[in-house]
């Protein structure tokens, strides 16, 4: 069961929060406090439709995808159509450090990982080599596809299904990559689930 962290429970329920939190809504010129609140607030919202099961909008995709990947168990799958085609984000990027461990770590335990790169050309495909490698190396299932054979396939340029939990992740604008929705919704996770696989028939793997 997942638990609320001791820190995270103990500042809301603190003697003092709520006068606190009343004081930042009065102040509207100290930006920091702007911003934290509009965080806060985010996360209240969410809280509420994640408890009606309603669809979230989340804005790390990359946080987003590996807290569903670690709470997999093995032989539990992991289906990932990925659009991060940048190697130096895979290299260097902080959040794609922890996912990329996240993923080895939860391939040698026995989750089937599979991920599809969405490539434009022979220079992407070369540009990507080492990381497909890597990737492979540590028992994903990788594969590529080059993104004109498949323009009919997808509405959704980056999406991740967890076919065993009922759940996808799917980034609606290229544009915004890091912006991602969060849906049980069972017509959605149908229709994104068949995408992969429509597209997984198309891909090639990686050798």
């Amino acid at each position: 069961m997942f638990n609320v962290r001791r820190e995270s429970k103990e500042r809301v329920i603190a003697k003092g929060f709520q006068k606190k939190l009343e004081q930042i809504r009065k102040d509207d010129a100290d930006i920091l406090k702007i911003i934290a609140l509009d965080n806060f607030d985010d996360a209240t919202e969410n809280l509420e439709l994640a408890f009606s099961g309603a669809d979230l909008t989340v804005h790390n995709m990359f946080k987003a995808n590996y807290l569903g990947l670690e709470v997999l168990k093995p032989k539990q799958r992991f289906w990932g159509v990925s659009a991060i085609i940048n190697p130096d984000h895979w290299a260097h990027d902080p959040y794609l450090q922890y996912y990329k461990r996240v993923n080895y770590e939860q391939a040698a335990r026995g989750v089937e990982i599979e991920r599809i790169f969405i490539l434009q050309n022979q220079k992407e495909i070369d540009a990507m080599a080492h990381i497909m490698s890597e990737q492979k190396s540590k028992g994903i299932f990788v594969q590529y596809v080059l993104e004109d054979q498949i323009r009919h396939v997808s509405a959704f340029p980056d999406f991740t299904v967890f076919p065993d939990n009922g759940c996808v992740l799917y980034v609606p604008d290229l544009n915004k990559l890091l912006r991602c929705n969060v849906s049980q919704d069972k017509k959605i996770v149908d229709e994104i689930s068949n995408d992969f696989i429509r597209i997984k028939e198309i891909a090639k793997k990686w050798e």
